[in-house]
């Protein structure tokens, strides 16, 4: 979940995974796998993944997870889902985070 100007509201997050390198640059493609590669295997340990950050929405989809999406402040996730994410099973446009989103191990991201 953002902590940022960007969240649309605020939502009891786990981690920001973007504070964790706040400040840093990734110029290389080194780096930027590298900040891939944590996001991937931090979100891995979750079956279901509710979220408001479009990068860790489109990942968690691709890999088969659940994903709850919840829109930022101005709209850019719900107009990304509308275009081109409805059509998959497995990922939710969310106006609020589901009270009961099953028995899954969950984090909200």
């Amino acid at each position: 979940m953002r902590t940022d100007c960007e969240s649309a509201k605020h939502f009891r997050t786990d981690l920001d995974l973007s504070s964790c390198m706040q400040g840093s640059e990734f110029t290389t493609k080194e780096q930027m796998s590298f900040s891939a590669a944590v996001m991937l295997s931090t979100v891995d340990n979750f079956d279901v993944i509710v979220t408001d950050r479009l990068h860790v929405a489109i990942a968690n989809a691709l890999i088969g997870k659940q994903v709850y999406v919840l829109d930022n402040s101005y709209g850019k996730l719900s107009g990304v889902y509308k275009g081109s994410m409805h059509h998959l099973p497995n990922i939710h446009l969310c106006d609020e985070v589901p009270r009961d989103i099953g028995n899954n191990r969950y984090s909200h991201l």
